[in-house]
C-alpha cells in the first residue's frame, strides 16, 4: 500500500480523536515535507475556526464525496515513499504544533475563515525505507519503548529478518496493553524486546496475567536492565520463554560506583562531604578534625560480595586490582577455581560465615522476593564493619540498617538503592556515617548504548542462531522445554 493512503488513514485516525470527522486533501496544494530518521513531518494542517460545518473526505484522485463535519480541517501530506506495509492507525504516533495563523477559504462553501497552519509530525513503528519485502512473510517481534538510537546496524537487521511492531505509548499502558494481546492486535509475535530502561515498562510488572496473553509463540523477552524483579522469569520459563538482561552492559558503571561507596564507607566521606556542603564552619571544622580518627583504607581488608555474577564479579576484579582488598564472596553457585584465582576469592559456604569474616559487605545479588538483610542478619556482621548495595532496595531493611548503625554494630553504610523507593527513609538520611546515591549507579550513557546493542543482540541470536547471550533463566526451564 502507497504511504500517502498509510498516511491518510493514520492522521484520519488522528483527527477523529481530535473530534474531527472528516477531513479535505485538495489536489493543488503542494506538499512541504521533511524526514528524520523515523519521523515524516508533515506541515500545513490548518483548523478552520468557522465556514459552512462542511467539508469533504476522499483520498487523492478520487471523487469528491461531501460530509458533514463540526469543523474544516485540511491537510496536505506527503507522497515521497511508495510500496510500504501499512500498519494499523493505532501504531502510529503523532505530535504537532502550532506555527502560524492565516485566512483561508473554506474548501466547500469558499468563505473566509480563521486557520491555524499546524506541524505534524508522523512517527511510523519503525524506520521506513524505500523498498520492503512483503512483510507479512516475516515472524513479528513486539518492540516496546523508544525508536533506535545508537545501534541503527543491528535495528536493520532486525527489520531485514522481521516485522518490528512498535505500540504507541498508549498502547504499552497496562490496561490497553492486556486489551491488545487479549485481540491479538499485533497477531502471533514471536518475541518481545525492550532496549531503553526510561521506557517501555509502562505495562507494569511482566506477571502470570500479562504472560498467558502472550501469544504461544513468543520464545524470548530481551530487555534492558540488570535486576528482573520487575518480571516473572519464573512464569516465563514455564512457558519455555527465555529472559536475557542488560547487565553485561551496566557491569562497568555500577562496580565504579561500587567502588566509590566502599572507599566512602571507609573513609567517613558522606560526613565530610555533609559538613563541607552545610556551608557551616563549625561543621567543617569538626569533620576535618575528628572523621580521620576513625576512617581507614579499604586496602588489605576483606571485601564480603553477595552474588558473584556479572556486575559482582567486575566489582572483586576493581577491587581486587585498583584497591588491593582480599576478595570473600557467596554465592547459589560456586564458580571455577581459575575464576577465583584471578581475584584471590575466598568462597563461603553460608552467608552468615562470611558476614563475620568481612570487614565490608557489598550486595550484588537479585531481588527474590525476600528481604534478605535484617535485624537478626545485622547480628551476624563482624562488629564496626559495613554494608554497601548496589543491587536492591527491598533486600535490605531500612529501619533494621538505621539500629545498626546507631549501635556501632554497623560504622557505616553505603546506598544507592532504597526499600520504598523513590522516598528514603529520613533516618538515614541525617546519618552521617550513610553514603546516599539515588539508584545511578548502572547511570551513564556508556550503559544506555550497552543496554540498546545487548537487547538487539539478544533478540537476533535468540531467534536466528537458538542462543541468547545473557539469558537469566535457563535453569528454571525445564529440559527440552526451551523454544530456542
Amino acid at each position: 500500500m502507497h504511504l500517502d493512503n498509510v498516511l491518510f488513514q493514520a492522521i484520519k485516525h488522528k483527527l477523529c480523536q481530535l473530534s474531527c470527522r472528516a477531513i479535505s486533501v485538495p489536489d493543488h496544494t503542494t506538499p512541504k515535507t521533511s524526514e528524520s530518521g523515523s519521523i515524516i513531518c508533515v506541515s500545513d494542517l490548518v483548523q478552520p475556526a468557522g465556514g459552512c460545518g462542511r467539508s469533504t473526505l476522499r483520498k487523492p484522485n478520487t471523487p469528491q464525496a461531501p460530509h458533514k463535519t463540526d469543523r474544516c480541517r485540511l491537510l496536505n501530506f506527503s507522497r515521497r515513499y511508495r510500496s510500504l506495509p501499512i500498519f494499523p492507525p493505532s501504531q502510529h504516533q503523532f505530535s504537532e504544533t502550532v506555527v502560524q495563523t492565516n485566512s483561508l477559504p473554506c474548501p466547500s462553501c469558499r468563505s473566509s475563515v480563521s486557520c491555524s497552519s499546524v506541524h505534524f509530525s508522523f512517527h511510523p513503528p519503525y524506520p521506513y525505507q524505500k523498498h520492503h519485502t512483503n512483510m507479512a512473510s516475516k515472524p513479528s517481534i513486539l518492540h516496546l519503548g523508544d525508536p533506535p538510537r545508537w545501534h541503527a546496524d543491528l535495528y536493520s537487521k532486525l527489520t531485514t529478518h522481521f516485522n518490528v511492531i512498535t505500540p504507541t505509548a498508549a498502547e504499552r499502558e497496562r490496561p490497553e496493553f492486556l486489551k491488545a494481546l487479549k485481540e491479538k492486535r499485533w497477531g502471533n509475535f514471536i518475541a518481545i524486546m525492550r532496549p531503553f530502561w526510561n521506557t517501555g515498562g509502562e505495562g507494569g510488572r511482566v506477571d502470570r496475567e500479562m504472560i498467558s496473553l502472550f501469544p504461544e509463540g513468543v520464545k524470548v523477552y530481551a530487555s534492558a536492565g540488570a535486576g528482573f524483579d520487575w518480571v516473572d522469569t519464573d512464569i516465563l520459563a514455564e512457558r519455555g520463554i527465555v529472559y536475557c538482561n542488560g547487565a553485561a552492559a551496566s557491569s562497568d558503571s555500577v562496580a565504579d560506583s561500587a567502588l566509590f561507596l566502599i572507599i566512602s564507607t571507609f573513609r567517613n566521606l558522606a560526613w565530610s562531604q555533609m559538613a563541607a556542603r552545610s556551608g557551616n564552619p563549625d561543621e567543617l571544622f569538626d569533620a576535618h578534625k575528628n572523621s580521620p580518627t576513625t576512617a581507614i583504607n579499604p586496602g588489605g581488608r576483606i571485601l564480603g560480595i553477595v552474588g558473584l555474577g556479572n556486575i559482582g564479579y567486575r566489582i572483586a576484579q576493581k577491587a581486587y586490582l585498583g584497591l588491593n582488598m582480599k576478595i570473600a564472596y557467596h554465592d547459589l553457585f560456586r564458580k571455577p577455581k581459575a575464576v577465583e584465582e584471578a581475584v584471590g576469592a575466598t568462597y563461603y559456604d553460608t552467608l552468615d560465615e562470611m558476614l563475620g569474616a568481612a570487614d565490608c559487605i557489598i550486595v550484588a545479588t537479585p531481588f527474590s522476593g525476600k528481604q534478605l538483610f535484617t535485624a537478626v542478619k545485622f547480628k551476624k556482621f563482624k562488629r564496626g564493619s559495613r554494608l554497601t548495595n548496589i543491587a536492591r532496595g527491598p533486600l535490605v531493611n531500612e529501619a533494621d540498617l538505621v539500629e545498626a548503625l546507631k549501635s556501632g554494630q554497623l560504622s557505616a553504610c553505603g546506598l544507592d538503592v532504597f526499600e520504598n523507593e523513590p522516598h528514603v527513609n529520613k533516618e538515614l538520611c541525617g546519618l552521617k556515617q550513610a553514603t546516599l546515591t539515588a539508584h545511578t549507579a548502572g547511570g551513564t550513557i556508556d550503559t544506555h548504548i550497552g543496554f540498546e546493542e545487548l537487547c538487539y543482540k539478544n533478540t537476533l541470536g535468540a531467534l536466528l542462531e537458538g542462543k541468547a547471550i545473557t539469558p537469566v533463566n535457563l535453569h528454571l526451564i525445564k529440559a527440552g522445554k526451551s523454544k530456542l
